[in-house]
């Protein structure tokens, strides 16, 4: 994968990387630890992968909803579609701010 703006990424038409004799293929996204990274370094293709990931489990719980109280339902929100949005939101959105910072 090469980074960069599509204007630099379009001028790049022949790169080739071997190790030995083995060739490496040029992809355009590249998934590492959860995050979908792309040629232009943009979250486009990662928030994607959020929302068809997060949908899908959305879904799920849609349609066991009427077999869980109130409270279970929360509780299977909170541990299975938050984690999906929450992991690697500090890269994404910077760190949160608390109170205690604010008012030093």
């Amino acid at each position: 994968m090469i980074f960069g703006t599509d204007a630099r990424i379009s001028q790049v038409s022949c790169f080739k990387v071997s190790i030995g004799n083995y060739e490496l293929t040029r992809v355009s996204e590249f998934k590492y630890l959860g995050v979908v990274l792309d040629e232009s370094l943009s979250w486009k293709a990662h928030v994607k992968y959020l929302i068809a990931k997060g949908g899908k489990r959305v879904g799920m719980l849609g349609r066991l909803r009427k077999n869980f109280t109130v409270g279970a339902a929360n509780t299977l929100y909170k541990s299975l579609i938050v984690p999906i949005f929450d992991y690697c939101d500090s890269v994404k959105f910077g760190p949160a701010v608390t109170s205690a910072t604010q008012t030093v």
